[in-house]
């Protein structure tokens, strides 16, 4: 069965888990500093990675404080 063009929604995902990881390697942030910023389990961050379209705002947010950027710039909506 042929590959289907990812959906912009997959793209979106993508993006964010790629903002999220480049923003924690440049800040030098644990996955678990993650969690605590996002006031979650470790394991929920894993979760949330796995699929990222289960994140909530609260939980974006307190990533983006933790990752001195703002949601949108996690988003790529603006830029970082």
């Amino acid at each position: 069965m042929p590959k289907l063009k990812p959906t912009e929604a997959e793209k979106q995902n993508k993006q964010l888990l790629a903002n999220i990881d480049r923003q924690r390697r440049l800040y030098d942030v644990s996955v678990d500093d993650l969690a605590i910023g996002a006031r979650v389990t470790d394991r929920t961050i894993y979760n949330r990675i796995k699929d990222p379209d289960s994140f909530s705002l609260k939980e974006l947010r307190g990533i983006a404080r933790k990752l001195h950027t703002t949601v949108g710039g996690l988003l790529g909506e603006v830029p970082l």
